[in-house]
């Protein structure tokens, strides 16, 4: 939000916020409703709702929470998986502060039409998304990018300092020792985690040609929901805001 919050004042939500927020105007938005507010200052606080006319709201603030959302940009690349660990990554990746999340299609990953066979589920994921938020009291939802191919699921990180790919075969860089001994953090990374089978040599060559460094996660072979939610909590811990008061 523009300008500054105080707790016991009272802030007006217009449309556009109330949508950036959470995409929340409309029936889940109601007065009682608590929500997570980020002012100029980055500083967040919770907020209650105490009226609703259908396209703006006012709230009361109540509490002063710090800063809810981490400084660093976070983009996750997933191979979409099989059966519900799409879920489940939103879930946790949404938790660890992840900003985009983009499901695309590998050589050896599902299609979304196969995902999608028994019951499409698909179109429910940015609700997903915004349970999460809410339940962790983030100040944004993620972005849920549209299913894609390998190829152009690279182009949501052309302005990431930082491209890292999961690679189960990679035992030369960990992860961590990788976050360690950078000299210059970065404020932006990508992390790209490949299907149940892995990326294939092809696609780790591409990957190195488009900027992506190799990393390994330990010695175990990890499911792919694991290594995004592992990978993201340890980029988090090195370089954002886990595990700091």
């Amino acid at each position: 939000m523009k300008g500054e919050i105080r707790i016991g004042k009272e802030v007006l939500l217009e449309r556009d916020s109330l949508n950036g927020l959470a995409g929340l105007a409309g029936p889940g938005l109601h007065p009682g409703k608590i929500l997570t507010l980020t002012d100029s200052r980055n500083k967040s606080f919770r907020a209650r709702i105490i009226s609703f006319d259908g396209k703006d709201a006012r709230a009361f603030v109540f509490e002063d929470m710090g800063k809810a959302e981490s400084t660093l940009d976070l983009i996750l690349l997933q191979a979409l998986p099989s059966r519900e660990r799409m879920e489940l990554v939103i879930e946790k990746c949404t938790e660890l502060g992840v900003d985009v999340i983009v499901p695309f299609h590998s050589e050896r990953s599902t299609t979304l039409a196969e995902r999608d066979e028994g019951q499409a589920k698909s179109h429910r994921w940015q609700r997903r998304a915004a349970r999460a938020m809410e339940q962790c009291r983030r100040a944004r939802v993620p972005l849920i990018a549209p299913y894609c191919e390998l190829e152009d699921a690279l182009t949501w990180t052309e302005w990431s300092e930082l491209k890292l790919m999961f690679w189960e075969k990679e035992r030369g860089t960990g992860l961590r020792e990788l976050l360690k001994s950078a000299s210059c953090k970065p404020r932006s990374v990508s992390f790209l985690v490949g299907p149940e089978g892995g990326l294939s040599r092809n696609e780790v060559r591409f990957l190195d040609e488009k900027g992506f460094q190799r990393v390994s996660l330990g010695s175990r072979i990890l499911r792919t929901e694991t290594a995004a939610i592992v990978g993201l909590g340890l980029i988090q811990y090195e370089l954002g805001d886990l595990g700091v008061v």
